[in-house]
């Protein structure tokens, strides 16, 4: 890779086909489904919210860094642990759909206009190019008249590119990969993502997938995810959870429960270490719960399972789940009461952030 030369990631597979973005010599950037990433990939489930770092030297070398994704990272298809190296031409897959290929800003030229050749090696990264990257020895009328030109020149081809090519920003804060994550960050998730979670969760769950149209408790979900999430406490939790987690499982399987539903743990004691009796408690009402349905369904019965403070209250719901036709708790989930609504919500969200820990 030649010194100071800007380069591209063409996107080739997954929802950024037919993108690019430019990457310039000293600059990393952040790509994930995150809001504030540098290049932000929409439509792909398998990204994190901060996949990965690529930062381009000054001297031309590019190096991709995996910022403990889910799912990981692959040049040529052959994935990476932790860093990596790439060269002109090599494909770089972030999580399992979205692929692009590494491509010098040279390989554009000749689709350009033979007279904007010329001049191609004098278009910023973006208008608001830092002053930094200007010598600082070079005499003012010199630099305010390249910015120009190069301006000019960035305005129309831009234009004329507009369809295909999306610049990536200037990052605000110049993120190094060895850098802690910002305490105190409250989560933002895309909505997509979490959709595709608890899709997932009820697959495990033997449910149907959740209506599309169902925003309410989506937002709900998302409502938990970032109290959970909040000022990074649930890194404590996950630590907790490390400690009892196989514990708490082998109590849920005992009881015939999924493991998912090990973490009503989280929201009934926070893994407390010596809440071993309560875990027992929570998976026996449980499964006593679902063992009263006509129908079992384990959405339901962590709804009725709610209720269980009041325990007139909970056989009242219990006789109107089995009275009523509805086989799932998305067909029946508007004639519960809000709290137990919300407390599924919480057990969903648990689930997903526990799932994905790295992903907040």
């Amino acid at each position: 890779m030649k010194k100071n030369l800007l380069y591209l990631l063409r996107f080739i597979d997954g929802p950024m086909a037919s993108r690019q973005f430019t990457l310039t010599p000293g600059e990393t950037y952040i790509v994930g489904s995150h809001s504030d990433a540098d290049i932000r990939i929409d439509g792909d489930p398998t990204v994190s919210r901060r996949h990965a770092a690529v930062f381009l030297t000054d001297n031309g070398k590019l190096n991709v860094t995996d910022l403990n994704s889910t799912n990981g990272i692959k040049i040529n298809r052959k994935k990476i642990k932790r860093e990596g190296k790439l060269k002109e031409g090599d494909a770089l897959q972030f999580g399992g759909h979205t692929i692009c290929i590494v491509q010098p800003w040279a390989a554009l030229e000749s689709s350009l206009p033979p007279k904007m050749v010329e001049h191609f090696h004098l278009i910023p990264k973006s208008p608001f190019i830092k002053m930094t990257t200007f010598k600082l020895m070079t005499p003012l009328w010199s630099t305010v008249s390249g910015f120009f030109i190069g301006g000019l020149i960035f305005s129309l081809w831009q234009v004329w590119d507009f369809p295909h090519h999306v610049f990536a920003k200037t990052p605000q804060q110049v993120f190094r990969p060895s850098e802690e994550k910002v305490k105190g960050e409250v989560s933002l998730v895309a909505s997509h993502y979490v959709w595709d979670e608890i899709t997932r969760i009820c697959k495990i769950f033997g449910e149907p997938a959740p209506l599309r149209s169902d925003e309410q408790l989506l937002t709900s979900v998302e409502q938990w995810i970032n109290i959970y999430t909040k000022n990074r406490r649930h890194l404590e939790l996950i630590e907790r959870r490390d400690v009892v987690w196989e514990q708490v499982k082998s109590i849920f399987k005992h009881y015939s429960l999924p493991a998912e539903l090990g973490y009503l743990a989280w929201i009934e004691s926070e893994f407390d270490p010596n809440a071993d009796q309560g875990n027992i408690a929570t998976a026996e009402a449980l499964r006593s719960v679902l063992n009263q349905l006509s129908k079992p369904n384990i959405l339901l019965a962590v709804a009725a399972f709610a209720s269980r403070q009041n325990q007139m209250k909970q056989q009242e719901l219990i006789a109107s789940i089995n009275a009523s036709n509805n086989t799932n708790f998305w067909t029946f989930k508007d004639a519960l009461p809000s709290e137990t609504i919300d407390y599924v919500s919480k057990v969903l969200a648990a689930i997903i952030v526990g799932s994905n820990p790295d992903n907040w």
